[in-house]
């Protein structure tokens, strides 16, 4: 019988696994998507707390929670830089130095920027920035975050980009958090812990699927650079793990195989030197059927593109870093401009280019997007970020834009260094989910 897998509010997801008769072996497991401390929980059932619940928690604590699950169980590799509080980031003065240079390059703030906006998830609050020799400090607006959010010395705030300008979404790991997770292994006769993630898009997409950090600080685990994981149906799949990025990736045939879609949940168990079960649930509740899926060649030669070669000169002039053949572009037939990616019959959304000295010239020379893809990007701005996946890294990169003329802008350079890119490798981008390329060098 399958085994069904139920939410509790935004703080913990619960597992029933089946044990036999009318008993059921009961996993919890909180925000940060591994397996609660159950002592604690134990604990903490006394009277008073009989008939409390998430619908008692006030509109900013759920706004963190929610925050805090979508972070660690849904999204991916978005963590972008960590800054430990301390007494002076939480003390009620007028400016606060909370990021470095370093971060707030990253961050892609600038010192043209007046404010930013952080939010949990949905709710907002507007930090006005302060730039002194230099130097960026907030305002009292940042000690209205941390107050509101209940941030306390030791906690680790996570910032993240968004797509829209200026907004910024925080993620805090408390600095308690390590008596809140099932450490000791309560109920496992190995002592670690489970965890989950709920698969999105860009898993499905690309097969690269971040582990909860918690797990991996935790239990202090060495996994090797090759992860096996056993289907409940006793199949074996092999995938990659990057220790940099904490992220499985090469997960592409499972997906495929096993027909996971977005919203499936995924749990791991961990057994031994880099070997895990995995369990997989549908959006139901219940346990996947796990009958796998053949794909057979017919099916394959109707997902072949055809490639969209473009050649870039090895100059970039113009003052708005739109010249040469950009310009060439916007004079190109635009047969598919205006139709939706999904009207493009047995066509991948994507496009190919071969690197020219320019690309790698190490000054944010990126390439061009075709015109064919005008539908995708006629909404973008000079502020748009896009996501570039290659391998185990994941960039973001700015645009330049100019009516129907779109090139990658800074962060280009950071992106070849990173991967290792040269003059005349060719490159496929293909557009896997919202304001995010999956390239592959081929």
């Amino acid at each position: 019988m399958s085994s069904p897998a139920k939410n509790l509010g935004a703080s913990v997801s619960v597992i029933n696994n089946e044990t036999g008769g009318p008993s059921f072996n009961l996993k919890i497991f909180n925000p940060y998507g591994v397996e609660i401390n159950y002592n604690i929980v134990k604990e903490a059932v006394t009277e008073k707390d009989v008939g409390r619940s998430n619908m008692n928690l006030s509109d900013i604590e759920l706004d963190r929670l929610c925050g805090t699950l979508s972070f660690n169980v849904y999204n991916s590799g978005e963590g972008i830089c960590d800054v430990v509080l301390g007494k002076r980031l939480l003390r009620n003065t007028d400016l606060y130095e909370v990021l470095k240079k370093d971060k707030w390059e990253i961050l892609g703030i600038c010192e043209e920027m007046q404010s930013v906006r952080l939010s949990f998830k949905n709710l907002t609050w507007l930090v006005k920035l302060i730039w002194r020799d230099g130097k960026l400090f907030m305002d009292r607006g940042w000690y209205r975050f941390v107050t509101a959010g209940k941030l306390y010395k030791g906690d680790v705030v996570v910032f993240r980009k968004t797509e829209y300008y200026g907004k910024l979404v925080i993620t805090v790991f408390e600095n308690d958090l390590q008596s809140k997770c099932n450490v000791a292994g309560v109920g496992q006769r190995d002592g670690v812990m489970e965890w989950f993630k709920i698969a999105n898009p860009t898993f499905v997409c690309t097969g690269e699927m971040e582990i909860p950090r918690v797990f991996t600080q935790l239990t202090h685990l060495n996994l090797d650079s090759t992860v096996k994981l056993i289907l409940r149906d006793g199949e074996t799949v092999a995938v990659n793990f990057c220790r940099h990025r904490n992220i499985l990736f090469g997960m592409r045939k499972l997906v495929r195989l096993y027909s996971i879609e977005p919203t499936d949940v995924m749990v791991f168990t961990f057994i031994r030197d880099s070997i895990f079960v995995l369990s997989i649930f549908k959006f139901d509740g219940m346990e996947s059927k796990y009958i796998a899926v053949e794909v057979c060649k017919s099916e394959a030669m109707n997902n072949v593109r055809i490639e969209d070669i473009i050649v870039l000169s090895d100059s970039d002039q113009d003052e708005d870093g739109m010249g040469g053949d950009g310009k060439e572009n916007v004079n190109e037939p635009e047969d598919n401009i205006g139709l939706e990616p999904a009207v493009l019959q047995n066509e991948i959304l994507g496009f190919s280019v071969t690197l020219k000295p320019s690309h790698v010239d190490r000054r944010q020379h990126g390439v061009y997007i075709p015109s064919s893809m005008y539908s995708t990007y006629k909404n973008w701005t000079n502020m748009t970020n896009i996501r570039l996946i290659c391998g185990a890294k994941v960039m973001f990169i700015s645009v330049l834009r100019k009516q129907k003329v779109c090139r990658f802008g800074k962060g280009w350079s950071e992106f070849t260094v990173a991967n290792a890119l040269a003059e005349g490798d060719k490159l496929e981008l293909t557009y896997v989910d919202d304001l995010t390329f999956q390239v592959e060098v081929v």
